[in-house]
């Protein structure tokens, strides 16, 4: 099963290595990727310059030049998704190291998801033990909902629901990997692959902020107010728990031939019911 929708590279135009380190990738795996051209700290498309800038053209939150320009080369993506009417997109930062099955991967993900979502990681860290299986793809992967959504935009497959909720007009006050952890916040409906299949090359030298301009973030900057991250505790563990009665529901079921003999098959279709 290969993926059947567009995939997308954000790419600043300085960073020639790390696109011919992408399309060589690409060429390898016959995967049809398309160059989104990245943003250079505050040179941030009109349209959304309000979102991130102030009148006099200064940031009005505390997000570095560089987390800008990353913010609004996600959104760029989005908003292409939107007006092309994309059912759904995979986005992938330019140092993403990539499986060989990329492909199949991602095109299961979206065929055994809930169909409620609106991000799915493909580049998730964290430790198996912080994630429930929501239903069973090959390779010993599994979709999951996570006990503790992680934050990172290494690559990731959004929705036509996911990029509006995401590309919803508004002040813009943490990273994009942020606006992933603090899901609720947007109500996005988000799941991972596990084990993540993308990881990122970390020779490559960083390019958000590689002027020097990076601002340290202290633990918590990010957080919204307590009264949210409340919300956001019930907001997550309902899932979760939706996620672990729904699985084991669907393993029974299948065990004794009571939905299906396919027990991906079941666990998503169970899923998708709840």
């Amino acid at each position: 099963m290969r993926y059947p929708g567009k995939v997308f590279v954000i790419n600043l135009d300085r960073s020639s290595d790390r696109w011919r380190f992408m399309r060589e990738q690409a060429d390898a795996l016959s995967l049809d990727i398309e160059r989104i051209s990245a943003i250079d700290g505050l040179a941030v498309p009109e349209a959304m310059r309000w979102e991130f800038l102030g009148p006099a053209g200064a940031i009005h939150s505390k997000l570095s030049e560089g987390e800008v320009g990353c913010y609004a080369a996600h959104l760029v993506v989005h908003q292409r998704i939107i007006d092309a009417d994309l059912p759904h997109a995979l986005i992938l930062e330019d140092d993403s190291i990539l499986p060989n099955d990329i492909s199949q991967i991602a095109g299961e993900a979206v065929a055994f998801c809930p169909m409620n979502w609106d991000i799915i990681h493909l580049s998730s860290v964290f430790k198996e033990r912080k994630v429930i299986p929501v239903s069973a793809l090959g390779a010993g992967r599994h979709v999951v909902r996570h006990t503790r959504l992680p934050a990172n935009t290494w690559g990731y497959l959004v929705s036509q629901a996911g990029a509006r909720k995401l590309r919803e007009p508004g002040l813009r006050v943490r990273p994009i990997d942020m606006e992933f952890r603090y899901a609720w916040m947007r109500g996005l409906e988000i799941y991972g692959i596990s084990p993540a299949p993308v990881r990122n090359q970390e020779q490559f030298a960083t390019t958000i902020d590689s002027d020097g301009r990076a601002k340290s973030a202290p633990k918590g900057q990010w957080a919204p107010s307590r009264m949210s991250r409340l919300y956001g505790e019930f907001y997550k563990r309902r899932r979760v728990l939706s996620a672990l009665v729904s699985y084991h529901a669907a393993r029974v079921g299948a065990q004794r031939g009571w939905l299906s003999d396919h027990p991906k098959q079941t666990a998503a279709w169970l899923v998708r019911k709840t």
